[in-house]
């Protein structure tokens, strides 16, 4: 049940876009199997078209990864609106506690432009995962440099991590407070909505953001809008015109790979092929705008480990979309628009291609596998359970015995017992993560475990167990930023009992 009053839903016809082409749009995604958890198809600031996965929800926060980003365009943009701060300033000057002795003259040429067009003086990210790097702010301006700022494009979160700490100094407070209170002061932006934070307790707004997904579309009405909330100016416009448009190149192999990369970058945003642009995060978290046509795709998903899921997703909203809207309203269409509706209304996660069950189950029900040799995933010893529809995966790595419920043929959620970050990096989640997996037999002696968590952090981990006789080979696949490490390698395990 919706509680966000603020968006208007409307039929897609009144707004000129046929129902059976967002039906033919949502068949495509799901034809791909693509891993999406919310749709959100807006024209004229209205919604005519939502839907989410089991995992999500209209009021759940949702990890936006490097959408995150353009929260941080916005609070550059505000902190400008109220003259606070200039596109030409020297990032160093706002931080004289962490300049110690002489700097790099690039360093010292860096303004808060470059790092909004990721032209660092840095090749790479200056932090880095480890434990003993503990201040994310230090490492940015004791960072060798590489190159001189503001010429060529690299991606580099760790710039994008000094911008938001910048407007945390200059506005006295979490930078998701402060859009709260001013951008979104009259946009019903979730209250609840927060920021993971990096080690030294700043936003990590270039990854970390928590909010829902019509919260997204709201930061996409107002760059879709010069700047302005129902007429209200809350940003520069002429900051979000360059936010949006090309302002740096970062076509490298002389002709652009696909729908997305190779067409140019703002601050913080992705210019697309066919004149739109897009803010763009990890697992193809997207809100993606076509301003002749003014339309906005809102889409979260977990697609790590797929690299055509995002071209695959944006040529269909073009191709099924886009390129069907007209410039008035259509006749209405009850008959389609149920159809439509009861289409993204169910948002599966795709399963595996296989059978739920095998004739090997009983055979390996509840046998324990011990370890032959050491493996990268630190597993000791492993069995599986099984219990009609679902099962549970038991196994013991250097942590000690853990458990992962799923679903035969389907989903079931749970959780994975593990302790990685929380709310702030290198701190210790204080619940377990959680999950919703299942499992096929894609052979009748081989069994593959698709385990996603679905959490402040979003990855995901496929298994596929090969039994034969007293053995079982297996391989682990990880797809997440700086989690599931132990989950990724090779193992093989033999029957509890049996003589190696």
């Amino acid at each position: 049940m919706a509680h966000d009053t603020v968006l208007k839903t409307v039929s897609p016809e009144s707004v000129g876009i046929p129902s059976e082409a967002i039906t033919a749009f949502v068949r495509r995604v799901k034809e791909w199997k693509l891993r999406e958890h919310s749709l959100i198809v807006l024209r004229h600031g209205d919604i005519c078209a939502e839907g989410y996965a089991p995992v999500s929800g209209e009021d759940k926060l949702h990890r936006m990864y490097s959408v995150s980003k353009t929260f941080v365009t916005a609070g550059i943009g505000r902190l400008i609106f109220e003259g606070k701060l200039h596109l030409d300033d020297k990032v160093v000057d706002y931080f004289p506690d962490k300049i110690k002795g002489p700097i790099p003259q690039e360093l010292a040429e860096t303004t808060v432009k470059h790092l909004l067009m990721m032209a660092t003086p840095h090749t790479d990210g200056t932090y880095n995962w480890s434990p003993e790097c503990t201040n994310w702010t230090n490492d940015f301006f004791t960072a060798p440099c590489t190159h001189v700022p503001g010429t060529i494009f690299r991606y580099d979160t760790s710039g994008t991590y000094i911008l938001s700490v910048l407007v945390e100094r200059l506005s006295g407070k979490p930078i998701l407070e402060y859009l709260k209170t001013t951008i979104f002061a009259d946009a019903g932006f979730s209250k609840d909505a927060w920021c993971v934070q990096a080690p030294e307790g700043n936003s990590w707004c270039g990854s970390g953001v928590m909010c829902t997904s019509r919260d997204l579309a709201k930061l996409a009405i107002i760059f879709q809008n010069g700047g302005r909330w129902n007429g209200e100016q809350v940003l520069p416009e002429d900051f979000v015109r360059e936010a949006t448009s090309c302002m740096i190149d970062n076509n490298f192999r002389g002709r652009a790979e696909n729908c997305i990369e190779g067409y140019g970058y703002g601050y913080f945003v992705w210019r697309t092929w066919r004149g739109g642009y897009a803010f763009w995060g990890m697992g193809d978290q997207f809100a993606v705008t076509v301003p002749d046509k003014d339309i906005i795709l809102i889409a979260t998903a977990d697609n790590q480990g797929s690299p055509c899921a995002a071209p695959n997703l944006l040529e269909a909203f073009w191709d099924c979309v886009v390129d069907k809207a007209t410039d008035g309203p259509l006749s209405e269409n009850p008959a389609a628009l149920a159809e439509m509706q009861h289409e993204i209304g169910d948002l599966p996660l795709p399963i595996i291609d296989g059978d739920a069950h095998s004739l090997i189950e009983p055979e390996i029900d509840g046998r324990v596998y011990r370890a032959t040799r050491p493996n990268e995933m630190g597993i000791t010893e492993f069995s599986f359970r099984f219990f009609g529809e679902w099962g549970e995966f038991h196994y013991t790595n250097a942590r000690g015995p853990k458990v992962i419920r799923f679903g035969l043929g389907r989903y079931e959620d749970g959780t994975l017992q593990e302790s990685y970050s929380g709310a702030r990096i290198h701190e210790p989640c204080d619940h377990e993560y959680k999950t919703t997996a299942c499992a096929v037999f894609v052979e009748p002696h081989k069994l593959v475990l698709r385990c996603d968590v679905v959490d402040w952090y979003f990855g995901n981990f496929t298994a596929t167990f090969g039994f034969k006789g007293d053995a079982c080979g297996y391989r682990m696949v990880k797809n997440a930023e700086d989690f599931l490490r132990d989950y990724f390698g090779w193992g093989e395990g033999l029957a509890e009992g049996v003589n190696v």
